[in-house]
């Protein structure tokens, strides 16, 4: 026979085993797909590819190959558009925090709520895929990575492009403090034999925070193009205070002044450490005495 204490702790025990297993299938059974953070086709790794992750793509010059971006853009006139702080990709935002400026990962997208149509929704990430399917096209068995997806009233779901066809230019090369255009590519059908696409617009705003999302996003008449309105801090070029000094270009590369510099700096920093061995020797040689 089990003691009323026994008893007790065999109640205990089967409501807990309960709660564990109705807990495992709630989480077998999500409401979107999670992917992964990095698909195959677009790997971004700042520690592994240092080399070509630390330095920007450059106005001008065709997108690389294979196609992925350091989500960091170099303009003719001066000046580098850093847009890793609102990236949903792990590795790119750790990539982008300072010890001034320490970016915490949310596990979400952005999503964007059409405050003009009802139940109209866009899924956006920045320089990586969206990581999780909206539920509307898992429904729909519409499973393609892509960095944005809208969702429409009628329960329809539509991929906008693909990381593979980004290109990017300031809003306007003669004055890039206005800001930047990213753009993605070769989406889903709409028809007529034209592939939808998506526009990322990211004006130069001090003011907002790298929280905020979007301002608008709206289609165009056409049902094929869509434009994302984005004012933020990161449409602002900044200079890197070496390159001002003009010991570095925009790229990180050293000029020839930062070289000559550098070797100044090594041999004055030589000469420095020999005079303090030699007073160190001389003070030893002669001791703690003064001569009278």
């Amino acid at each position: 026979m089990l003691s009323g204490y026994q008893k007790v702790l065999s109640a205990t025990l089967v409501v807990a085993c309960s709660v564990f297993v109705v807990q495992q299938m709630v989480h077998q059974e999500p409401s979107e797909i999670e992917r992964d953070l990095d698909d195959g086709e677009y790997e971004y790794d700042p520690y592994e590819n240092s080399g070509a992750g630390a330095a920007p793509d450059e106005e001008g010059q065709s997108p690389p190959s294979p196609k992925w971006h350091a989500c960091r853009f170099a303009s003719k006139k001066g000046g580098i558009y850093d847009i890793r702080p609102l990236s949903r990709n792990k590795k790119l935002l750790k990539a982008a925090s300072t010890w001034s400026n320490n970016l915490d990962f949310p596990a979400v997208d952005w999503v964007h709520n059409d405050e003009t149509i009802a139940n109209q929704t866009y899924y956006l990430n920045v320089c990586s895929d969206v990581h999780l399917v909206p539920p509307a096209c898992k429904d729909l068995q519409k499973l393609d990575p892509a960095p944005a997806f809208e969702v429409n009233p009628a329960g329809g779901c539509f991929y906008l492009g693909t990381l593979k066809t980004f290109q990017w230019r300031p809003i306007d090369t003669d004055a890039p403090k206005k800001g930047m255009e990213l753009y993605y590519e070769n989406g889903e059908s709409c028809g007529l034999g034209k592939k939808r696409k998506v526009k990322f617009v990211f004006t130069c705003s001090k003011y907002f925070e790298l929280t905020d999302g979007p301002m608008v996003v709206f289609q165009h008449p056409n049902g094929c193009e869509y434009e994302v309105q984005w004012p933020s801090p990161v449409g602002c070029p900044h200079t890197p205070v070496l390159s001002q000094l003009g010991l570095t270009t925009q790229q990180g590369a050293s000029t020839g002044t930062g070289k000559t510099l550098f070797v100044v700096i090594l041999l004055l920093g030589g000469l420095g450490a020999a005079a303090w061995y030699y007073q160190k020797q001389q003070k030893e040689s002669t001791g703690d005495y003064t001569n009278l």
